[in-house]
């Protein structure tokens, strides 16, 4: 009897993922909380650095994708290196909450079904026969091409709220291979979490320079806070929120029992960073 009892606390306790997302959503700082400061987003290197099992989280990642529990973000262009995961339940809270103050009955639809859309499908990339076969699904007794319109329809109006963000294929087709049609391929996205990403560079880069500046590419934290207070004052962002992703990146190391206080040290991956971040600023 024990043995079962121990058996189904087992199961009913959350996984390694699970509680880190838990235990990271509570920990957003303002700048991290998008759509009205009710959506928490985290860097999939956060999860990195409390789950030291990188290879579980990505299995379980991939896993809770999909069921359609868990959203990943994967920005185009210079941020295609900065995956954001979020809950697919606060995704979907926050559609539906837009949805209620959309200005007209079609731009409240769209927003209706991409939140039933976005459990649907939350690999980072979606594409137009995607949103067909999910409104065939929903009951819209329309033909195919009725449904493609509907289709590019709730996509457009995605993109102009932030949700949704075009890809443009930059290769060109084979001998036999049709192109990519423009405007049928999408990322998921965010409203302003371009931003959001860019601040977390921004006072990462900050970090580097910092550390980069100091012998053996180590300082005490309060050296760190008062080289990046400007940006993550300007950003509404922590520093233990940058930072954990950069542990998860394995670009810095933090030494809590150094005799001055936690001690912040580069990685050979953060030394690196911090080499080539300086070459670029030469150009």
């Amino acid at each position: 009897m024990a043995d079962l009892d121990d058996a189904l606390l087992a199961a009913a306790a959350p996984s390694d993922l699970e509680a880190a997302l838990v235990y990271l959503a509570g920990c957003c700082p303002p700048g991290a909380l998008l759509c009205g400061r009710t959506l928490p987003v985290l860097t999939l290197a956060q999860v990195y650095a409390i789950v030291q099992n990188h290879t579980n989280v990505d299995r379980e990642v991939e896993a809770q994708r999909a069921c359609g529990s868990l959203l990943v973000l994967q920005l185009p262009a210079a941020l295609r290196d900065e995956p954001l995961v979020i809950q697919s339940h606060e995704v979907e809270a926050a559609m539906r909450a837009e949805a209620a103050t959309a200005p007209d009955s079609k731009e409240q639809r769209a927003m209706e079904l991409a939140a039933k859309l976005v459990r649907r499908c939350a690999q980072p990339r979606i594409e137009e026969a995607d949103i067909v076969a999910f409104l065939s699904v929903e009951g819209e007794p329309e033909p195919s091409s009725v449904l493609a319109v509907a289709a590019q329809s709730v996509a457009d109006t995605l993109v102009r709220r932030g949700w949704l963000v075009p890809l443009r294929s930059m290769a060109v087709a084979g001998l036999g291979e049709a192109p990519a049609v423009e405007g049928t391929s999408w990322l998921w996205s965010l409203p302003r979490c371009g931003l959001l990403v860019k601040a977390v560079l921004e006072v990462r880069a900050d970090v580097l320079r910092c550390l980069d500046r100091q012998r053996f590419g180590r300082a005490p934290r309060s050296v760190v806070e008062r080289a990046t207070a400007a940006s993550t004052r300007k950003s509404q962002l922590t520093l233990d929120y940058v930072l954990r992703d950069m542990e998860g990146r394995a670009l810095l190391k933090t030494d809590p029992a150094a005799s001055a206080g936690a001690s912040l040290q580069l990685s050979p991956a953060g030394v690196q960073a911090a080499a080539a971040l300086k070459k670029k600023r030469k150009r």
